[in-house]
């Protein structure tokens, strides 16, 4: 018994194709000897044949002005939807872009907005505290704050010094 190579069964476009006369000698010659041995492909090869001879019977019609008009306005509506999709699809691209760009951006000048004012805080704590380090050596004499607000209640202090104390009191 001779053994046959394995032949890919075609689709149905393959088939069509064949039938038309449209197929390469060489893949036509495959179809044939596997038409030779499987009835399933010679079947639905018959199927196909039977379908476009229904298919031819059938009257013809020439197409009105109507029907072109609405084929070309289907297939410009078409077009119309493809640009706005194109556009869109170019809009969201260049979003997407413009976010992969600036996000790093932002997030290095948040971050270094962060690191700068952390570096600066201690500046700001002493600034604030000047007044108390440039009178350490007098605030240190003090037993406790009872003993300051006692020395406001006797009005030892001006109005200028009693603003002062309570802003660094409190």
């Amino acid at each position: 018994m001779e053994e046959f190579a394995k032949i890919e069964p075609p689709e149905d476009e393959e088939l069509v194709a064949y039938l038309d006369g449209e197929l390469e000698v060489d893949r036509a010659r495959e179809i044939e000897d596997l038409l030779v041995r499987d009835p399933g492909t010679r079947d639905r090869l018959n199927d196909l044949e039977r379908t476009w001879d229904v298919l031819d019977k059938l009257p013809r019609t020439e197409p009105n002005e109507v029907f072109t008009r609405s084929t070309i306005e289907l297939v410009l509506g078409d077009a119309r939807r493809g640009q706005q999709r194109t556009k869109a699809a170019r809009t969201r691209r260049l979003m997407a872009t413009a976010m992969f760009i600036l996000a790093p951006l932002v997030m290095a000048a948040g971050t270094f907005w962060a690191i700068r004012q952390n570096q600066q805080q201690p500046m700001n704590d002493l600034i604030r505290d000047l007044h108390v380090i440039q009178n350490v050596d007098v605030y240190s004499k003090v037993p406790d704050i009872k003993f300051l607000e006692d020395l406001r209640e006797l009005g030892a202090f001006s109005i200028e010094d009693s603003s002062t104390a309570d802003s660094q009191v409190k």
